[in-house]
């Protein structure tokens, strides 16, 4: 049976590394979405590029609910081509991120009503102690300023943090990645799908 499992948490706890090998492991009919390339048959995103820089901060976020939506449309396709899809961030990262720059639950309830989406059959998060992250990100590289960020009390990726996993649900599988290197992350991940007959 064909999933859609997403993969969450920030910079740093192995989410990329994660997508890849489950992509990998799992079997040869299944997509990693995040290097997936838009063919004839998944039209160019057009609300890819964002107006960042516009003042109406609920028109940028209904403009990446959007462009979610899009990505929701290709996955569909996928997933109705019988192909697994693996993905890191969705919906969840969205409404975390808009909803610590003060857009109501009610605005991005609406947003998530207005598009057509395909929920995770599973959904991953991926939680790291902070300074063991900061670790793996210095030996990683610094990619930009955001990188340069700590996750610590009232910051923007401890907000993000707490969001995602009051978000958790039945559907959901948490995963220290401090006691668990990739290929064991891996691991847990496909005894989930293959207990629960994902």
């Amino acid at each position: 049976m064909n999933s859609l499992i997403t993969v969450h948490w920030i910079d740093g706890t192995w989410k990329t590394s994660t997508v890849k090998h489950l992509a990998e492991r799992l079997w040869r009919g299944t997509i990693n979405f995040d290097n997936f390339k838009d063919s004839s048959a998944y039209p160019i995103n057009p609300h890819k590029k964002v107006l960042i820089w516009k003042n109406d901060l609920e028109s940028v976020c209904e403009s990446y609910f959007r462009s979610m939506s899009h990505h929701a449309k290709q996955i569909r396709a996928c997933l109705e081509n019988w192909l697994w899809v693996v993905k890191a961030r969705y919906l969840d990262d969205i409404r975390a991120h808009f909803s610590h720059l003060w857009i109501s639950e009610g605005f991005l309830d609406n947003c998530e009503k207005k598009y057509d989406f395909i929920y995770p059959s599973l959904k991953v998060i991926l939680i790291l102690d902070e300074e063991e992250r900061r670790k793996r990100l210095n030996i990683r590289w610094i990619i930009d300023e955001r990188d340069e960020e700590s996750c610590t009390k009232w910051t923007r990726l401890q907000y993000f943090q707490n969001y995602v996993k009051t978000k958790a649900n039945q559907q959901t599988l948490l995963i220290n990645t401090w006691d668990n290197n990739v290929d064991s992350v891996v691991d847990i991940i496909t005894h989930r799908i293959n207990t629960d007959g994902i």
